[in-house]
């Protein structure tokens, strides 16, 4: 059962108590966007080594939207979940590929209708389980 989500994303509103789902693309141009997001993944990966973090089960998982091919959606979200973990393990954290995970464009939180609901679409997601 999963117990909380947390997207990796470049606002101010995502903190290490509470997490909220926002867009990310950590190849974006936005050097404000690549800050923030290696700032979420050290904490992350903090988290991980702190005595509330150290047993936790966790996936990385990636998504993207609805242009394009299922093909090249798919190699678009494998590779945004690959650069958070790797965003995450240089951060300092230990784990398997067997965490990470890319869903292309099969559970989008906003219509593909518009230039901003693809945006949200286009996210890498951080599940916790007890």
């Amino acid at each position: 059962m999963i117990q909380a989500r947390a997207t990796i994303a470049p606002f101010p509103d995502v903190c290490t108590s509470r997490f909220a789902p926002h867009p990310f693309a950590l190849l974006s141009p936005c050097p404000t966007r690549l800050d923030r997001a290696r700032q979420d993944a050290t904490r992350f990966a903090n988290f991980l080594a702190a005595p509330e973090g150290r047993n936790a089960r966790f996936w990385i998982a990636a998504f993207a939207d609805a242009e394009g091919s299922r093909r090249s959606n798919e190699r678009l979200s494998a590779q945004r979940a690959a650069n958070i973990a790797a965003a995450v393990r240089a951060a300092g954290a230990k784990f398997g590929n067997d965490r990470v995970q890319a869903f292309s464009y099969l559970a989008p939180i906003a219509c593909n209708d518009s230039d901003m609901g693809r945006m949200h679409n286009r996210r890498v997601e951080i599940w916790l389980s007890k």
